[in-house]
């Protein structure tokens, strides 16, 4: 529809908002309350706008744009208005730019500057607000507050901890909690974002650099499968903060608060130098007599070669151990641990999402089954409290876990699963209705040493619709991704061989690992923790950080990580340890990118997501249950959201977090 705007006639499409019509067309309209991710408020009247057939300036943010009218932004009346609102938000707020974290940031220096008057004229005595407890990540300065109440819309709306608002009236007003809480929310961080001023910050980030001097580089979320696009902030050698790129498909204006605050453990815990075991401790070696040592043990051939790829592994290194291990003549090659997880491996759609990031607010129906997706992956549980809001029920059939909004338990005894298979439970004429359905099957199910995945063929059949496949495997990290896409395999499960292993180990936290006295095992890793005792050798890497790579995501999209700044002395990328040790070895040097990687997967060098594949043709399915499916109940795989790999369990800031929310019985066990 035409509509004029500032004098001019502009074509605007129906249902948008004036203040959404008019940045449409790039006309900017100045705001503090408004979100585009969040409800309107319409409460900081910073959006006014003059509309020639009302006798009122109207709320931008809040009005819907019609025909019938003539909207001017820049008149003398608006102004004056603009500057109006201004002056009463300054009226109370401190005088503390230089010593505020958001300087340089600030909405609301920025907006004074262009809108703002000239003078004050306020002599009064400024009020002040007593500083709230936000927990370990937040810092509260609440006199800078100018109640815009962002922060308490999206603790409703998007974290689910409902227990913010505002108590008192006029200039008693505070923001707060109801009652005597922490922010306890694994997506907590993003409050800061929101702030239009230096009400909240981060408090590892307090008083550390200012805006101007930061350089900024491009990344990804590597923490979980889902991949969510990150912006690192650098100064010098040294990251000072993770913020979230905006990405509208994907993560939105959103990140956990795992990779935005884990850049600490870079500082503690690093490995350096290669080491070996001697008399239960390690000593320093060169590389050359690492290299010497495995040597010899490959060449006794009595242990055979097997690879482990961790929760940070990217699609290089994991081809480059695949034909590591293959020239050594083995095949082996597993992720979790060894003979733990069991994913199904000829179809992509046995290990990641069908459903396209797109397509997911259009479920109509959500079963979940031995994942709690909250932890497991913060960002995907976000768009599943969406579908609940819109009014989807959610069921879970596994372990309980504390969720941010209701979801029906199903029980977690694996014969309620026979009854979906059988046709005998309440939960299958519902499943029959729904044209959307959404199946989300997490690691646990995976984790099980019965035949129960057996089933998975079957929930790919009955959540089939046309043009919609509903069936969805959310792996814990998108390492696992790597693996399966170019066709890493495990040897036979449940079958430990006779001799011993020479187990290459990527990085992966070794706290449910089981070592046998015939095995020789060499750690390839960029952190240690207190299980890293129980290896018989230690090789340095870089971190995520400090190297490119790609990931597959849930969605099969290909994404890359930067190298920040260059690793420590002394330090190898692990696929560089891999071709090092390969040509020393004379094995010849390894393929990691170019053909190796099209001819492994085409998907891998394409810019895009991997195709969904169609299974209308499949019908007739049958299932044959070899052995028995065991009673026991489902168990989660993610016990601490805040410590589950070497670099958070490396970080200072994640563990204080942990011991706020988790170890001291927080929002996640309530």
């Amino acid at each position: 529809m035409l509509v004029n705007i500032n004098g001019l006639k502009k074509n605007i499409e129906k249902g948008l908002t004036i203040l959404q019509a008019c940045e449409s067309q790039g006309v900017t309209i100045p705001h503090f309350c408004y979100h585009d991710k969040l409800s309107i408020a319409g409460n900081c009247r910073m959006c006014l706008v003059e509309d020639s057939k009302s006798l009122k300036l109207l709320a931008s943010c809040a009005v819907n744009i019609n025909a019938n009218m003539q909207i001017f932004t820049n008149t003398e009346l608006v102004k004056k208005a603009r500057e109006s609102v201004l002056e009463f938000l300054l009226a109370n707020h401190p005088l503390d730019c230089p010593i505020c974290d958001q300087g340089g940031e600030c909405d609301l220096q920025d907006q004074s500057l262009v809108f703002g008057g000239d003078q004050g004229r306020f002599y009064e005595s400024k009020r002040a607000v007593e500083n709230k407890n936000f927990g370990p990540l937040v810092k509260t300065i609440m006199t800078r507050c100018i109640h815009c109440t962002r922060c308490i819309r999206f603790a409703d709306e998007i974290a689910g901890t409902s227990y913010m608002g505002i108590t008192g009236r006029g200039s008693k007003s505070e923001i707060g909690f109801y009652i005597e809480k922490i922010l306890n929310s694994e997506i907590s961080g993003n409050i800061v974002d929101l702030c239009p001023v230096g009400a909240l910050t981060s408090k590892p980030y307090a008083f550390t650099a200012r805006s101007w001097e930061l350089q900024s580089f491009e990344s990804i979320d590597f923490f979980d499968a889902f991949n969510s696009t990150i912006r690192i902030d650098t100064r010098g050698a040294r990251i000072m903060r993770i913020l979230p790129r905006v990405n509208a498909s994907l993560n939105e204006d959103w990140i956990s608060d795992k990779i935005r605050f884990v850049y600490d453990s870079l500082k503690y815990q690093r490995l350096t130098c290669p080491m070996v075991k001697k008399d239960e401790s390690f000593v320093k070696i060169s590389w050359s007599q690492a290299f010497s040592i495995i040597k010899d043990k490959v060449s006794l051939n009595f242990l055979e070669p097997c690879g482990l790829t961790g929760p940070f592994t990217d699609v290089e290194t994991t081809v480059g151990l695949k034909e590591f291990i293959n020239k050594l003549g083995s095949s082996n090659i597993n992720n979790s641990g060894l003979y733990q997880e069991d994913y199904f491996e000829d179809l992509s759609s046995y290990y990641r999402f069908n459903v396209s990031k797109e397509d997911l607010d259009k479920a109509d129906f959500c079963l979940l089954i031995g994942t709690n997706v909250r932890w497991e992956a913060p960002i995907l549980n976000i768009k599943l409290r969406k579908l609940f809001l819109k009014g989807v029920n959610i069921y879970n059939f596994g372990f309980k876990s504390s969720s941010n909004y209701f979801i029906k338990q199903l029980g977690n005894n694996p014969a309620v699963l026979l009854q979906l298979f059988e046709g005998s439970h309440w939960l299958c004429t519902k499943l029959a209705k729904a044209k959307n359905p959404l199946i989300i099957i997490g690691s646990s199910f995976f984790h099980r040493t019965d035949v129960i995945k057996n089933l998975l063929p079957y929930f790919l059949q009955i959540s089939k619709r046309i043009n919609w496949q509903g069936l969805n495997v959310l792996p814990q990290t998108s390492s696992i991704i790597n693996r399966l896409e170019v066709g890493c395999v495990k040897g036979i499960h449940g079958q430990p061989s006779a001799k011993g292993k020479l187990q290459f180990i990527l990085g992966k936290s070794l706290n449910n690992m089981k070592f046998s006295s015939k095995d020789y095992s060499v750690y390839i890793g960029h952190h240690g923790d207190s299980f890293i005792k129980n290896v018989d050798m230690i090789l340095p890497s870089a971190s995520p950080f400090e190297k490119t790579g790609k990931y597959l995501n849930i969605f099969g999209t290909v994404q890359k990580t930067k190298a920040i700044f260059f690793g420590l002395n002394n330090v190898k990328n692990d696929w560089e340890v891999l071709n090092s040790l390969s040509v020393f070895l004379g094995l010849g040097k390894l393929s990691f990118t170019g053909e190796r990687l099209k001819e492994l997967s085409p998907f891998l060098q394409s810019k895009g997501s991997m195709p969904f594949l169609n299974y209308s043709n499949q019908s007739g399915l049958s299932f044959v249950f070899k052995s028995k499916i065991f009673n026991s109940p489902f168990v989660p795989v993610v016990t601490n959201f805040y410590k589950t790999d070497s670099m958070s369990l490396s970080s200072k800031i994640l563990n204080r977090c942990s011991s706020s929310f988790v170890d001291n019985k927080g929002s996640f066990q309530d």
